[in-house]
This record gives C-alpha cells, sequence and structure tokens, in this order.
C-alpha cells in the first residue's frame, strides 16, 4: 500500500472516532432534558454523517471500506 493510501485510512479511523465521540457528547447533552437541544444536537449529527460521507466518496473510498467503518463504528 502506498503512503497516500495509509494517510488516508489513517484520517477515515480518526474521523469515525471523532464523529463516535460527537455522538456520545450528544447523548450526555440530551440526558439535561431540554427538547431544543435534543434537536439541535440530533440536526446536526445528521448534517455530519452527510457530510462526511460526500467527503469519502470524493475521495474516492470504495463503498465496501465505508460500509465497514459504518459497521464497525
Amino acid at each position: 500500500m502506498n503512503k497516500d493510501k495509509i494517510k488516508m485510512y489513517i484520517f477515515l479511523i480518526l474521523g469515525g472516532i471523532g464523529l463516535a465521540l460527537v455522538g456520545l457528547g450528544g447523548v450526555m447533552f440530551i440526558e439535561i432534558d431540554n427538547m431544543k437541544g435534543y434537536l439541535t444536537v440530533i440536526c446536526g449529527f445528521l448534517i455530519t454523517i452527510s457530510y462526511i460521507e460526500f467527503l469519502e466518496r470524493r475521495a474516492g473510498i470504495s463503498k465496501k471500506i465505508i460500509w465497514v467503518r459504518a459497521i464497525v463504528g
């Protein structure tokens, strides 16, 4: 594997970890029982996921790898 591909996979893993941490923070925030905060967290999370999927497609990452990351993460 060449160096650029390894770098891309490292950032792909870091992006998945970051997204999981944002989701965990959102769940912890929701525990406060704040409806506006709940909707904001959910909408922000969905927009972020959509944007990351767009960037992955644009980077040329295969659908198989994207699905594996989604299932594992």
